[in-house]
C-alpha cells in the first residue's frame, strides 16, 4: 500500500507499508536429504512461514569444510517437488559457479517444478576456499560485480 502526505518539512513524500513475513533457511551442510526434507514439509504446513531457502556452497562453510554439503540447486529441485505451498530459492546463488545460460535454465526447471513459487536471488560469488577447490577463476571484486550485471541481463532475457 502507497500513501502520498504532505509535511511541513517539503513535498509530498510516498511512504511505502510493506507486511512483514517470515520464512526459513537450512544450510545443507553435515545433515541428511531426509532431515532437510522433514524441516521444509513441516514448514509447509506452517501458514506463518511463507518461504524457504537453501545456499550455494559446494563444500561446509565454517571452520571445517571437509564433511558433507548438498548441492544447492539439485536439491531445491527436490524440495520443490515435495512442497506445495512455501516459495523457494537459494540465497543467494554464486554467479561465478554457473555459466548465466545455464543457470537460467536450471531457474526455469526449478520454477516449472516449483508451479511458479521460484524466487531467484543472485550475488557477486566470494568464498575463495570453493573457488580453489574446484578450480573456478575467482576475479576482483569490481570484475565479479561487472560480471554479475551482465549475467542478470542475460538471464533476464532468457
Amino acid at each position: 500500500m502507497l500513501k502520498a502526505s504532505r509535511n511541513s518539512e517539503g513535498p509530498t513524500s510516498i511512504k511505502t507499508h510493506k507486511r512483514l513475513c517470515f520464512g526459513i533457511k537450512t544450510t545443507q551442510q553435515y545433515t541428511t536429504y531426509e532431515e532437510i526434507l522433514r524441516v521444509w514439509l513441516e514448514a509447509d504446513t506452517v501458514p506463518v512461514i511463507e518461504h524457504a531457502w537453501l545456499f550455494d556452497h559446494f563444500m561446509p562453510i565454517g571452520s571445517d569444510p571437509t564433511g558433507p554439503c548438498l548441492e544447492g540447486w539439485t536439491l531445491l529441485s527436490a524440495l520443490a517437488a515435495q512442497t506445495q505451498r512455501l516459495r523457494v530459492g537459494i540465497m543467494v546463488t554464486g554467479n561465478t559457479y554457473r555459466h548465466p545460460a545455464i543457470l537460467a535454465n536450471m531457474a526455469t526447471t526449478v520454477d516449472i517444478i516449483s508451479h511458479g513459487r521460484l524466487d531467484f536471488g543472485i550475488g557477486a560469488g566470494r568464498n575463495e576456499v570453493e573457488h580453489t577447490a574446484y578450480g573456478i577463476p575467482l576475479y576482483s571484486a569490481g570484475e565479479r560485480i561487472r560480471r554479475l550485471g551482465e549475467a542478470c541481463e542475460v538471464i533476464h532475457h532468457l
